[in-house]
C-alpha cells in the first residue's frame, strides 16, 4: 500500500520503545502519529486509549508495549489481561481499525531476562493468532537500549533504523 492510500493516521502506541521512534526522521512518507509514552505500562495505556487513539479514528494502530511492565516486575497474567482488553477495545471501535502487534525486542538485563521477554512474546503471539492480527517480530532486531542504559546507548540508532525498515516493508506489502 502506498502512503497516500491511508485516509486516516497510523497511530503508534506503546511505552518507551515506541516513544523513541522518530517517525518524521525514519518514516517521513507515512501519515503517522506517535503516541508512545516513556514509562507507561499496559494498564495506563488501556486508560488512555480514547484520548490517545480512538478519538483520532486511525486506519491502523501499531501497538508495542509490555517492556515497561516487565521492568516493573508486573505479573504476566495482569499484563496479558490489559493487552487483551486493549485489543478488544480497538477491534470493537465504531469505525474499523487495523491493529498490528509488536513483539518485545531483547532488553537490557536490568529490565528483564531473556526468558521473561520470550515468555511474554509467546503469549502475545497466541493472542495475535486468536484475534488474527499481524505481528511485527522485533526479536531479530539489534538490541534496544534506553537513554539511561549508557553502556548500550549506541545501539538505539541501529535499532530504530531497523524497526522503521520493518514497519515500512509491512506497510508496502498491504
Amino acid at each position: 500500500m502506498r502512503p497516500e492510500a491511508f485516509q486516516r493516521p497510523i497511530v503508534l502506541l506503546g511505552d518507551e520503545l515506541i516513544a523513541g521512534l522518530d517517525v518524521v526522521r525514519y518514516l517521513p512518507r507515512w501519515p503517522m502519529i506517535n503516541k508512545g509514552l516513556s514509562g507507561i505500562g499496559l494498564a495506563e495505556l488501556r486508560q488512555r486509549l480514547f484520548q490517545d487513539v480512538l478519538r483520532l479514528f486511525p486506519d491502523l494502530v501499531l501497538l508495542c508495549a509490555g517492556a515497561h511492565d516487565l521492568r516493573r516486575g508486573r505479573p504476566p497474567e495482569a499484563m496479558l489481561g490489559d493487552l487483551e482488553n486493549i485489543i478488544e477495545r480497538l477491534l470493537g471501535a465504531s469505525r474499523p481499525i487495523g491493529l498490528w502487534l509488536c513483539t518485545i525486542p531483547p532488553l537490557p538485563i536490568a529490565w528483564a531476562s531473556a526468558q521473561q521477554v520470550a515468555d511474554f512474546n509467546d503469549r502475545l503471539l497466541r493472542l495475535a493468532i486468536v484475534y488474527r492480527l499481524r505481528v511485527l517480530d522485533l526479536s531479530p532486531l539489534p538490541s534496544w537500549s534506553s537513554e539511561e542504559d549508557e553502556a548500550e546507548a549506541s545501539s538505539g540508532e541501529e535499532f530504530y533504523r531497523a524497526w522503521a525498515a520493518l514497519i515500512e516493508s509491512h506497510l508496502l506489502a498491504l
